[in-house]
Parts: structure tokens; sequence; C-alpha cells
């Protein structure tokens, strides 16, 4: 009975192929040959992004942290925020994550930019709402 293994492999960023090596390992232990097969990737693309706040429902003051996930290995974030929405601490809006405070009542539409070797993706969404008081 043969074994075999693949040595651990990670992809670059626009790597379009990936030669796989299968190295069979016999009963005693030892190596065979190797095969190489290959492997395509799926084409690049540009990010794909969401973003999850903390909380679906906010009151007017209280903070809220958006994070947004990415795929396609991303190298840059860039939030654009509406004037309702004040950065805590005077954070970076350059990060995957922000912490936010709301500055009044209604739908909180907010942007963010996504860059990888790629390109850009800039995608805009109705993360929260923000009210008055929460009723129960």
């Amino acid at each position: 009975m043969k074994l075999f293994y693949v040595p651990k492999f990670e992809r670059n960023a626009n790597d379009l192929k990936l030669d796989v090596k299968l190295v069979p390992v016999m009963k005693d232990g030892s190596e065979g040959a190797a095969q190489t097969l290959e492997a395509n990737y799926p084409q690049p693309t540009a990010p794909k992004v969401i973003v999850k706040p903390s909380k679906g429902y906010i009151k007017v003051g209280e903070k809220v942290t958006l994070k947004a996930i990415a795929t396609g290995n991303p190298t840059g974030f860039k939030w654009l925020l509406p004037a309702s929405l004040e950065v805590v601490n005077n954070g970076s809006l350059v990060a995957p994550q922000i912490e936010v405070t709301a500055l009044k009542e209604g739908k909180q539409d907010i942007t963010i930019e996504v860059t990888n070797a790629v390109g850009t993706t800039k995608e805009t969404f109705s993360a929260f709402r923000c009210v008055e008081r929460i009723r129960l």
C-alpha cells in the first residue's frame, strides 16, 4: 500500500495555476518519485466585500463596530461615512474594522472601497438603523 502527501502551498496574488507535487510514501517510509499535476486557479478578480455591524439597531450617541469582510487577499480599505456617523477617537478610516458613533436617527448607509492586486471594489451598504430609543 502506498500513501502520499502534498507539500504545503499558497496562492500568490495573480497566479493562474499551481503545479501540485504528489510524493508517494512506501510502507518502509521511503519516498518515491514525485508526480506533478497542474491545477488551474479561478481567474483573479477585484475583491467582493460585505460589511458586518456589531449591532443592527443602536440609539443616538451609541457606538457600533463595522467590520469589512472581503475576498481576494485585500491590501487596502477606505471607509466613506455619511455626516450622521462619526469615527470614534479620530480612528483610522483605512482599516478593515472601525468603530463609529451615530449622531442622528435613521438608516445609516456607509460606503467602503476595498483594493487588492487586481483592482478596487466600491460598495454601499445599509449597515444599521439608529433610533431615538429602543423599544422592547
